[in-house]
């Protein structure tokens, strides 16, 4: 189909790649592509369903631009297209999301809003923080439900950004308790690692408006609280700062195990414009993913699926966050492979997620030794 669409002088500009086919997989079919002059030219990305033993340099080698985990929600996958499209070098930074241009946002910003976070993980908060910062809110922090509610008893909101799954009382309930005492005066986005339609159906039975999958972008939060809240002045000031876009380095072979783009991402939203945020962050990444991989090794060890399920869980979200997206995408196989009760799976996976983990730790302590 590629050669007779270039016959006929109509190329295909994108090619989107299945990693598990059978006959040959998406690798395969890759490298046949990249090594044809004709059919190269074409902008590569690729759909998996499990983590993939393939890294990212042996995608990068093949012209895959994006590597994306299935399920994919109809937004995120059009926003990965266009990426994708965008690029005018199929050769640099392949599988680094471009930072996204300020045209993508709407036209006004909020400010002077309150906004409810209800998340436990200590990365998230810092994160959701700083992005509501940047956007002219006053946030709170809630670390469960119950906390939540307590909140919501002594203030108003414009807006509560619910996590589904919290110690002591989780989302889904602090949401059934808040619209039963309050009704639907408050709008409120879930906030969950997870996308598919089942997760999706499940926050708006609980009575949620919207929900937001983790990690989300400057753009992606702002988008979601202009739609849910217009009766506050705009600040257009409040936009994604351009001056520390990730430059390009086609010379380096060995692909960061940390999004570089993303980092960047977080730079921007510090007010110093320095590197106090984003060393803050990754600080209370390695303080956190400690405790919790001691934790998930010692349920690996007493077979406790149900344990290895929630850990993985939380750490897949964090990990995202810090833009360790391999790391990520391990921990999100695991916790998927115990959700469905196939624990040899999910033990099959632990060794290689100790030896990315090891790597991300090292990576972590060095970007923030390079910069005090």
């Amino acid at each position: 189909m590629m050669s007779k669409a270039i016959e006929d002088n109509d190329p295909y500009q994108l090619a989107i790649l299945d990693m598990h086919m059978p006959k040959m997989d998406g690798l395969q079919l890759a490298r046949i592509i990249a090594s044809d002059a004709n059919l190269s030219k074409t902008r590569l990305m690729m759909l998996t369903s499990t983590y993939s033993n393939a890294s990212q340099l042996e995608r990068q080698n093949v012209g895959i631009l994006r590597c994306v985990n299935k399920p994919v929600r109809q937004r995120e996958l059009l926003e990965i297209i266009l990426d994708v499209l965008q690029r005018s070098d199929k050769s640099v930074n392949p599988e680094v999301p471009i930072k996204q241009s300020t045209s993508l946002l709407p036209a006004k910003n909020l400010a002077q809003g309150n906004v409810l976070l209800a998340e436990d993980n200590l990365v998230n908060q810092e994160v959701a923080k700083a992005m509501l910062t940047k956007l002219g809110f006053k946030v709170d922090i809630a670390n469960d439900g119950q906390q939540a509610l307590d909140f919501i008893k002594k203030q108003y909101y414009d807006i509560v950004l619910m996590d589904c799954q919290m110690p002591t009382m989780d989302g889904f309930e602090a949401t059934i308790q808040i619209r039963k005492q309050y009704g639907h005066t408050i709008p409120i986005i879930a906030l969950t690692a997870n996308a598919t339609e089942d997760d999706r159906n499940h926050c708006i039975e609980a009575g949620m408006d919207d929900f937001l999958s983790k990690p989300y972008t400057l753009n992606q939060l702002n988008q979601t609280l202009t739609k849910w809240q217009t009766n506050i002045e705009s600040n257009p000031t409040a936009t994604i700062s351009e001056s520390h876009a990730s430059k390009e380095n086609t010379e380096t072979k060995k692909m960061p195990l940390l999004n570089p783009v993303l980092l960047d991402q977080i730079r921007s939203l510090d007010a110093s414009n320095g590197h106090e945020l984003v060393n803050k962050i990754l600080c209370a990444f390695l303080e956190s993913a400690d405790k919790y991989i001691q934790s998930l090794d010692q349920a690996f060890n007493d077979k406790d699926i149900e344990t290895i399920r929630k850990t993985a869980h939380t750490l897949k979200s964090s990990s995202a966050n810090i833009g360790a997206e391999e790391l990520s995408t391990i921990f999100k196989q695991i916790e998927a492979y115990s959700k469905d009760g196939e624990l040899a799976l999910a033990e099959s996976l632990h060794s290689t997620m100790l030896t990315i983990y090891h790597e991300v730790i090292s990576e972590v302590k060095a970007i923030i030794n390079q910069s005090q």
